[in-house]
């Protein structure tokens, strides 16, 4: 037995320091392993993915404050408003004809006006999709009495860069009854525009010109009269960002026939456009509604206004 013991006494001398010098290289290989993986993935200004400690406690006992507020590296999250919707911010957002910034965002429209002894109500609501524009009037009123008919407005952007601060956007569209009445191709709408802008520093010019042919309302306010013959589409927009929660702003469009003696339109939209926040996510606009339908523009003028609240996430 003292042999077995004094043979194993042996083995253990010899292997005792192979194996402590083998586990020394080990820990040796894993933390350089640690370090150069560290110095691969941090940088100098924090970014990078930095290797977080888990520790395991009772969950009686109190935690360590960095487990707790942590040094794991907070998620990355999309800003908003983001810089994209920052440069479309001087390309101000029309009333009578579509945005000519692309841009993702929910827009209502409430209008009335007094035309011909009557009042008439819309409740409008558009969409802007960024390459298309969408919309409808949820409610139209004419004098009291609902509207029988529902239509939807789809206008495709184009959007062609000209500049840093210069922007033209080529839209043909298409205006269509959307409720359960029977569709006619007189009941449709096709129309081509462009809209050309330039912007910065607070301040935006846009001008708009095409064409239009088929079923469609005279104006904002005059959505009881509709027209149909071919006519010659045109419009401008000034704006004056006075500070960031303030917008001054100015609009005109309107119609020219190309038929003798068919109406021709104009709506004026004199207005101020706020944002609350201070940034372009939330807009709130008030603006007044001058409008005209008649041969050469000497007819009667009609008058109201308009509501605007709009939210933007692109």
């Amino acid at each position: 037995m003292a042999r077995v013991f004094r043979g194993v006494a042996f083995l253990a001398a010899m292997l005792l320091p192979a194996l402590a010098a083998a586990q020394t290289r080990a820990e040796a290989e894993r933390e350089g392993t640690r370090a150069a993986r560290g110095a691969a993935i941090q940088t100098e200004d924090g970014w990078g993915i930095v290797e977080h400690e888990l520790r395991v406690v009772p969950v009686e006992e109190e935690q360590p404050a960095e487990a707790l507020s942590g040094d794991l590296p907070p998620l990355p999250q999309p800003e908003w408003p983001n810089d994209e919707l920052y440069e479309g911010w001087d390309y101000a957002s029309a009333y009578s004809f579509p945005e000519l910034h692309p841009s993702v965002a929910v827009r209502n429209f409430d209008i009335v006006g007094d035309a011909g002894g009557a009042t008439n109500f819309v409740s409008r609501l558009e969409l802007e999709l960024y390459l298309l524009h969408f919309g409808v009037n949820a409610i139209e009123s004419v004098g009291g009495n609902r509207a029988e008919r529902v239509f939807a407005d789809v206008d495709v952007r184009i959007p062609i860069s000209l500049g840093r601060n210069m922007l033209l956007a080529i839209l043909p569209g298409v205006s269509f009854p959307i409720d359960e009445g029977p569709k006619a191709s007189s009941q449709t709408n096709v129309r081509a525009q462009a809209i050309w802008g330039v912007a910065g520093g607070g301040l935006g010019l846009q001008l708009r010109a095409g064409v239009t042919e088929g079923s469609r309302p005279a104006g904002l306010i005059e959505v009881g009269e509709r027209l149909d013959h071919t006519a010659a589409l045109y419009g401008a927009l000034a704006s004056w960002r006075v500070i960031d929660p303030l917008q001054l702003r100015v609009e005109a469009s309107g119609e020219i026939a190309t038929e003798s003696g068919a109406p021709d339109t104009l709506t004026l939209l004199p207005g101020v456009v706020f944002f609350p926040w201070g940034d372009p996510r939330l807009h709130l606009g008030l603006s007044g509604v001058i409008e005209t339908v008649s041969a050469g523009l000497d007819g009667r003028y009609t008058y109201g206004g308009l509501l605007e609240l709009g939210i933007f996430f692109l």
